[in-house]
């Protein structure tokens, strides 16, 4: 057993170190994929060499599903512009909850996160409750990294975004 363990391990180019020898906040934010399609940059292409642990050979698995719902926004910047740089990050909100499915890969629901965007675009004040203290904690780190277009009229931003969490 402990043989055919490592050599999963290296087939799947793995490590001891959690999911794929990431660790949270490896994966930069951004990346391709459709910003439409909810489920961030990563698909299931070679499920030997997938680093997130998400794609199964076996029926299900896939790639976790994220999609986000109505925000709410009190000041200067259009709601699209939120919504877009959101998606454009979903490959970094969606390894949170990817990190924690390694632990408890039932646990599903939805995170609202609210937060601040100053003069400059950059965030501040941002929290998020939801599923998980785990999950909540590194959506507000990854959300404080994001930079949004700055706000017309001077005055800075405040959002709440609903995100919902399903395993794929």
């Amino acid at each position: 057993m402990t043989r055919l363990a490592f050599v999963l391990l290296v087939a799947c180019g793995g490590s001891s170190k959690g999911v794929g020898g990431a660790k949270p906040g490896d994966l930069e934010p951004g990346g391709g994929g459709a910003p439409d399609a909810g489920v961030g940059s990563h698909v299931c292409k070679d499920v030997d060499s997938d680093p997130f642990g998400s794609c199964s050979k076996e029926g299900g698995g896939g790639p976790a599903v994220l999609t986000d719902g109505e925000l709410e926004v009190v000041g200067a910047i259009p709601k699209d512009s939120i919504h877009r740089v959101v998606r454009e990050n979903f490959t970094a909100i969606r390894y949170c909850y990817e990190a924690l499915l390694m632990q408890n890969p039932t646990i599903e629901g939805r995170v609202v996160a609210r937060f601040k965007v100053g003069l400059d675009g950059t965030v501040s004040d941002a929290t998020a409750t939801g599923v998980h203290p785990d999950l909540e904690t590194c959506v507000a780190e990854k959300i404080r990294k994001f930079r949004f277009p700055r706000p017309d009229g001077g005055g800075a931003v405040e959002v709440t975004y609903p995100l919902t969490f399903k395993p794929g």
